[in-house]
């Protein structure tokens, strides 16, 4: 997974009982070794973890 997309909703028109939203996308690229690099991060502070 090379791609995140994040979704927001805007709100354009909001008269009384008429609302009008619109959602808006957008993607977020990053390298492949990026997220094995977060993996293992995750991995380690669970493993170090003390409870």
């Amino acid at each position: 997974m090379d791609r995140i997309y994040i979704y927001k909703k805007r709100k354009i028109i909001d008269a009384g009982p008429i609302q009008v939203s619109a959602d808006k996308e957008k993607s977020v690229n990053w390298p492949p070794y990026v997220g094995g690099i977060i993996l293992v991060a995750g991995v380690a502070i669970l493993l170090t973890s003390k409870k």
